[in-house]
C-alpha cells in the first residue's frame, strides 16, 4: 500500500510540475508572440519582404538583359545567327 502511495503522490507531483511549467512557457511565447504582432512590426516585416522581392527581381532582370546582350552580339545586321 505505500508503493503505491508513493507512486501515486510522485505521480501528482509531477503532473503539477508539468502544468506549472507547461504554463510559463505559454506565457512566456504568448507575450513574444503578442510583442512581435504590433502593426509597427508587421508592416516592417512586410517592408522587408518587399525590398527583397525588388532586389530579386532587379537582379533576375539584370541577368536577363545580360544573356539578350549576349545573344544579339552574336548575331550580325540581319538578325542571322553568325557562326564564330
Amino acid at each position: 500500500m505505500t508503493k503505491r502511495l508513493f507512486w501515486f503522490v510522485l505521480g501528482v507531483l509531477s503532473g503539477v510540475a508539468l502544468v506549472s511549467w507547461s504554463k510559463k512557457k505559454a506565457n512566456a511565447v504568448a507575450d513574444k508572440v503578442a510583442d512581435a504582432l504590433t502593426p509597427e512590426n508587421v508592416v516592417e516585416v512586410a517592408a522587408e519582404g518587399v525590398v527583397r522581392v525588388v532586389r530579386r527581381l532587379g537582379e533576375v532582370i539584370g541577368a536577363a538583359m545580360v544573356a539578350l546582350s549576349s545573344a544579339w552580339s552574336k548575331t550580325d545586321t540581319e538578325g542571322q545567327p553568325v557562326d564564330r
